[in-house]
């Protein structure tokens, strides 16, 4: 995913390398020590550098070998899949998702023998990621509601007439980037005004750097991703930030993310981070993502 994005940096000279370079590291290397090339070792330790917090070279996990015609097998299939794949937003939900389909079906039939789904074994009958459209819709008739109440009560009578439909609404409220396209308004019959049909939030803060965005069971972050890049754009807008102290300060103050799973956890806050990158259009230390399991 990393290097489909060119955001795989290389740790001493701090640019993007892609697989075929890595490759070709990598036999420079082995040529140097007498040991095995190996590729992938060697772009895991390079992610390593990225996102200390995620890839840890100290993980037992890794310390597994495994036989090389298995270790072949997945290389295949990986060099066999397009560079579309990597790029599309939902591929990490669709892998995850696709992972536990086995584990899903071995609850089920235990559940169906009498046996109880407990918090070890919840996470694979549950995840099932939600997709794009429908967090769009749930974020956009919430923050964009909000958003869109706060923009429209400063309206003069005039602005407020020049709004015939409601894609002039969505229209007269869209930032810079992002366009609402699921937010929903409606038109009062006695005064001809338009409102947000979700309401305008009057609780909330009156600042985005105020508002925190919690999704308990984040999954493979689908939610947490759309957020941060909604809040970003909304914080440019605010506050006058670029594209990465946007990110950045999305990360640090508004976004929280809480999942059973400890590895879908893992591709939650790789998935934030990668959106935070491809945001700003360069990598950049994160220190702390607030996504816990």
């Amino acid at each position: 995913f990393l290097a489909e994005s060119n955001l795989l940096i290389h740790p001493e000279h701090n640019v993007p390398v892609d697989l075929a370079t890595i490759a070709e590291l990598a036999r420079e290397e082995a040529a140097r020590s007498g040991a095995k090339a190996d590729a992938w070792a060697m772009a895991g330790r390079f992610a390593a550098g990225m996102l200390p917090q995620i890839f840890r070279p100290d993980d037992p996990a890794l310390a597994l070998q495994l036989a090389p015609e298995h270790q072949q097998a997945l290389e295949k299939i990986l060099e066999s899949l397009p560079g579309s794949v990597f790029n599309a937003d939902d591929s990490h939900g669709w892998v995850y998702q696709f992972r536990q389909s086995d584990e899903k079906e071995r609850v089920n039939a235990g559940v169906k023998g009498g046996d109880k789904i407990t918090g070890e074994t919840l996470p694979a009958v549950t995840q099932l990621f939600t997709e794009h459209y429908m967090v769009l819709f749930l974020l956009h008739n919430t923050v964009g509601a909000w958003h869109a109440a706060k923009r429209m009560a400063k309206w003069s009578s005039g602005q407020m007439a020049s709004c015939q439909t409601e894609a002039d609404c969505r229209a007269a409220v869209a930032l810079p980037g992002h366009t609402f396209d699921y937010l929903s308004f409606v038109k009062a019959e006695a005064t001809g005004t338009w409102r947000p049909a979700a309401g305008a939030f009057a609780g909330w803060p009156r600042s985005v750097a105020e508002l925190k965005v919690l999704d308990p069971c984040c999954g493979s972050g689908h939610f947490l991703v759309a957020s941060l890049e909604l809040l970003a754009r909304l914080r440019m807008a605010e506050e006058g930030l670029d594209a990465k102290a946007a990110a950045l300060a999305v990360i640090a103050d508004n976004l929280f993310g809480l999942e059973l799973d400890a590895r879908c956890s893992q591709i939650a806050a790789v998935y934030v981070a990668l959106a935070a990158w491809k945001l700003a259009g360069e990598h950049f230390a994160i220190a702390v993502l607030n996504i816990a399991c």
